[in-house]
């Protein structure tokens, strides 16, 4: 018959062995159960991490507001609020006459620069042949009018998203606590600390990550809006603003907002064309190996490797907007395995690591 404090000691092992596998278990459910949501309503959970992005910005620049002018959270999210309907009514009033006229003028010029390429290609047998590939790929009237129906639809359905992201967001940053307090209700009461802690981290790195995007959105838009002006380009503030804006969605971003500036472009000549995409090409070069990786690497710490493999995965299956969310979420991901389960259900914290690793 063993002593009793090895059978304490038998019984206190066992009885964290068990912990660990149920913390697991716990984590494997919730993993399982969060991939079902996804599969099954991705569209939804990747709409209410949109909100709530929006609310950790509008909650760090009120918090800062409050630090700094002493006021209360309320007013000074009131306050931010306010100016930033300001600021895109300001823009409307500012951009859209001119942008009216613009547009006006490129549906009249489009076709005739049309025109002279269609003149040029019928000089040579290989234009030719691509006029008429051309032509035959050219879809016909029912299928336009599908196409037009499917955008329509798509941008309905874009704005109600927007609408609702922008509801989420408030409604979140408005009253933070109690969202907080309804999780924490959720949680056994000796784990509260530590969930407390862990949602802090993830507010962190959130609110890290939105201020990083956000510099490299002004950089962005301070390039473009410079490069445009040297060339000469019409509307160079409305451009760069929404290649600034575009430059949130990795990839296709920067490419969508090029087409604007090349069609504005094409009234003023083949050189300012050309000299446009050079711009554009130049400046994604500089956001897609400089800006975007510094800031990555400073905000959430992710391996570029792991960043590029979760965008391309989310935008395969969510489209331009898990693209766009791909890398916040993956930070987020990367919290909860480092501290629920490397820390809390394998015990191994950081210092332990760097020994293994050693």
């Amino acid at each position: 018959m063993p002593p009793d404090w090895i059978r304490r000691e038998a019984r206190l092992k066992e009885f964290f062995f068990e912990r660990r596998v149920l913390i697991a278990v716990g984590i494997l459910a919730l993993a399982f159960t969060l991939f079902l949501l996804l599969w099954y309503a991705y569209q939804v959970m990747l709409v209410t991490f949109a909100g709530l992005l929006l609310a950790v910005f509008l909650h760090g620049v009120g918090v800062f507001i409050q630090q700094k002018l002493g006021l209360g959270y309320s007013l000074s999210l009131a306050l931010v609020l306010l100016a930033g309907l300001l600021i895109l009514a300001g823009l409307f009033v500012l951009i859209a006459p001119t942008l009216g006229e613009q547009v006006d003028e490129i549906t009249t010029e489009v076709p005739k620069a049309w025109q002279e390429i269609r003149q040029s290609l019928q000089k040579t047998n290989l234009g030719r042949l691509v006029l008429r590939e051309g032509q035959e790929a050219i879809p016909r009237q029912r299928e336009i009018w599908s196409t037009l129906a499917g955008a329509f639809s798509t941008t309905l359905g874009a704005i109600g998203n927007l609408l609702i992201i922008l509801f989420i967001g408030v409604y979140l940053a408005a009253n933070p606590g109690a969202y907080m307090r309804g999780l924490c209700a959720l949680i056994p009461r000796h784990r509260q600390k530590r969930f407390t802690s862990v949602v802090n981290e993830i507010g962190n790195s959130l609110w890290s990550w939105v201020l990083g995007r956000l510099f490299a959105m002004g950089v962005i838009t301070i390039l473009t809006l410079v490069g445009l002006w040297l060339i000469g380009v019409r509307l160079a503030l409305a451009l760069s603003l929404s290649a600034g804006v575009l430059n949130f969605i990795p990839y296709i971003g920067p490419l969508a907002s090029a087409i604007p500036a090349l069609l504005i472009a094409i009234p003023q000549g083949l050189k300012t064309v050309v000299w446009v995409g050079v711009l554009y090409s130049a400046i994604q070069g500089i956001e897609s190996y400089l800006l975007t990786p510094m800031v990555d690497k400073r905000a959430v710490s992710l391996p570029p490797a792991l960043t590029i493999t979760t965008q391309v995965l989310f935008g395969s299956v969510a489209g331009i907007l898990g693209l766009a969310l791909a890398t916040p979420m993956t930070a987020v991901a990367v919290i909860l395995v480092e501290r629920l389960y490397v820390e809390d259900a394998l015990g191994k914290a950081k210092d332990e690591e760097r020994k293994d690793e050693g």
